[in-house]
C-alpha cells in the first residue's frame, strides 16, 4: 500500500515538474514549413497540390506524387498537423494518447509530447506506459533546454534520479 500511494506521489511530481518545464520553456519554434501527413502517420515536407486521385507534393526542385488514399492531410505547419490530428482523437483513449507523445517526439513538438503526456497522466496516472512516455518527454525537454543557441534563461533544471521520480532543482 505504502509502495502504491509512494508511486502515485511520484507519478503527480513528475507531472508539475513537467508542466513546470512546458510553461517555462519558450516556444521558439522554427519557421513553419508545410507539411503532408500520410496514412501511416509519416510526414513528408512540401507544399501539396491535389491533382485528381494523387497528391502532388512540391519539395523544392523536386515533386513527389503519392495516391490520394495514402495522404492524410495537410497543413501548413507541423503545429497545425499536429492540431489536426488532436482533433480527431477520441476524448479518453489512452492508447491514441501515448501514440500521439510518440509522433510528437519523433518530429521535436515537445510542447505538445508535454501536453499530451500531462493528459495521459490524468486518464491514467498509474500506467507504466504513460510513466515511461512522461520521462522521455522530460528527457526531450532537458536535451532542448541544453541545446546550443537556444535561449534557456527562463528554464531551470529538472533532474531524474535513479529510482524514478524527478526533484525540483535546488535554488
Amino acid at each position: 500500500m505504502e509502495n502504491s500511494i509512494r508511486k502515485l506521489k511520484r507519478g503527480f511530481l513528475q507531472a508539475f515538474v513537467l508542466t513546470f518545464a512546458m510553461l517555462a520553456l519558450r516556444a521558439g519554434a522554427d519557421e513553419p514549413r508545410p507539411c503532408v501527413l500520410l496514412t501511416n502517420r509519416n510526414v513528408v515536407f512540401g507544399e501539396a497540390t491535389v491533382l485528381g486521385d494523387t497528391v502532388s507534393i512540391q519539395q523544392g526542385e523536386s515533386k513527389l506524387r503519392l495516391p490520394r488514399t495514402r495522404v492524410a492531410t495537410w497543413a501548413p505547419s507541423l503545429d497545425q498537423l499536429y492540431a489536426r490530428l488532436r482533433q480527431d482523437r477520441i476524448p479518453g483513449d489512452l492508447n491514441r494518447v501515448h501514440a500521439d507523445i510518440r509522433w510528437c517526439l519523433r518530429y521535436g513538438l515537445v510542447r505538445q509530447a508535454g501536453e499530451d503526456a500531462l493528459l495521459a497522466n490524468r486518464i491514467d496516472p498509474r500506467d507504466p506506459v504513460t510513466q515511461q512516455l512522461l520521462r522521455m518527454v522530460a528527457h526531450e525537454f532537458r536535451k532542448k533546454q541544453q541545446a546550443p543557441g537556444k535561449d534557456t534563461s527562463a528554464v531551470r533544471s529538472v533532474s531524474y534520479e535513479s529510482i524514478g521520480g524527478f526533484e525540483l532543482p535546488s535554488q
